[in-house]
């Protein structure tokens, strides 16, 4: 079914979300409702330094020898209305509330879900087929991520996450959200963390150029993929691929997670 701009009666959302909000003014009624109050800005102090993004840590034309971690879904923390595959690798949002057991794990307030295996060390990079849907939001969620009532998207709740927003709107979700180059939005989208170092990247796995990278963070406890989707019966599906740099030939690391070997410190900023 084609999509269309809501009537100005329809994109009335109650709370202080702003009503013009890029990311409201396609989805129905119910995905509005979960979504107005995880965009409200979370508690920014004026002066606090926003999160930035420097240039690329990612030599890309250097030889480096980086796996994608296997990355799966985690069926126990999916939103009701989010349908998770068989095979763990796709999910999409269904419109329908499914009964399922309300346990601390699930989601109940936002249409996400989280990776089976969480991190607490070392670097990690994965690719997500993006390509059809026109609401979704990829990245990284902290242990500690609000899950009964409706995520605020923003390093200081926990989640460094970049999303589009139907038509062109494509953002950073900082705190305020950071607009990003939309020609084209990308298809597949890579993520990349470095624990260690405090780095959450992003990567249009297509053309092997960095979209947005959150850094100086000190993060402390156990860190998750994120996966959320607002665009009914659309799959957003993970993807084994090499990560930007690798070379054909070159020997995979393990599946535990993505391994370095020799080659540029991927965490380095470069002129």
């Amino acid at each position: 079914m084609a999509m269309k701009f809501p009537s100005p009666t329809e994109r009335k959302i109650p709370g202080k979300m702003s009503h013009d909000h890029p990311i409201l003014l396609w989805v129905k009624p119910r995905a509005r409702c979960l979504l107005s109050a995880c965009l409200r800005p979370s508690g920014f102090s004026p002066g606090a330094t926003l999160p930035v993004s420097p240039p690329d840590p990612w030599g890309l034309s250097d030889s480096l020898l980086l796996s994608p971690v296997s990355v799966t879904l985690d069926v126990e923390t999916a939103h009701p209305e989010v349908e998770v595959s068989e095979d763990r690798k796709r999910v999409r949002l269904t419109g329908t509330w499914r009964n399922c057991p309300d346990t601390e794990k699930r989601f109940t307030g936002s249409p996400c879900v989280l990776g089976s295996e969480g991190f607490t060390s070392e670097r990690h990079y994965w690719e997500v087929d993006v390509a059809g849907s026109q609401w979704w939001i990829l990245g990284i969620a902290a242990e500690s991520v609000e899950r009964k009532g409706p995520v605020t998207l923003s390093p200081e709740t926990g989640v460094w996450s970049i999303g589009q927003w139907g038509g062109d709107r494509f953002d950073a979700l900082t705190s305020p959200p950071s607009r990003l180059p939309a020609c084209p939005i990308p298809g597949r989208v890579g993520v990349y963390l470095s624990y260690e170092s405090g780095i959450v990247s992003f990567y249009d796995a297509d053309t092997k150029t960095r979209l947005y990278t959150y850094t100086g963070n000190k993060f402390t406890e156990k860190l998750y993929p994120y996966f959320a989707t607002c665009h009914e019966n659309q799959w957003l599906r993970i993807c084994s691929g090499s990560a930007p740099g690798v070379q054909k030939g070159q020997a995979p690391g393990p599946a535990s997670g993505a391994r370095l070997g020799a080659g540029p410190d991927l965490d380095k900023e470069r002129p």
